[in-house]
């Protein structure tokens, strides 16, 4: 590659964007068995459990009855009961993204502390 096409910012974003995706692909891709999987151990008698019947707000407020403390979790996951349903499927499709999307950015944060490409 010459220099003048290396420092392109307009290239050089797409590339970013580009290695972004691929890792975030991969990642998918890695952990997609997991889509085949059920709900497992804990999932009905605990999470789902403790989440049925309280409001939203009630996951911010506190979680002093259940022993862990996890308000974003418990909102994305009611959010989504309310959506879909009790799918493992669908539950293990938005949990497999959610790890792919923060794959992707780990590579960008990686990447703009470095202030280099990893390859």
């Amino acid at each position: 590659m010459t220099s003048a096409a290396m420092s392109d910012p307009r290239r050089s974003r797409w590339i970013n964007l580009f290695s972004m995706l691929v890792v975030a692909t991969l990642t998918f891709a890695l952990y997609s068995r997991a889509l085949d999987f059920g709900f497992f151990n804990d999932d009905p008698t605990g999470h789902f459990a403790w989440m049925e019947g309280r409001s939203y707000a009630d996951f911010l407020r506190t979680s002093a009855d259940y022993g862990y403390y996890r308000p974003v979790v418990f909102l994305v996951l009611q959010g989504f009961v309310d959506l879909v349903g009790y799918d493992s499927v669908a539950f293990h499709a938005l949990l497999v993204g959610l790890n792919a999307a923060n794959a992707a950015l780990l590579w960008l944060f990686v990447l703009r502390l470095s202030g280099s490409r990893p390859y």
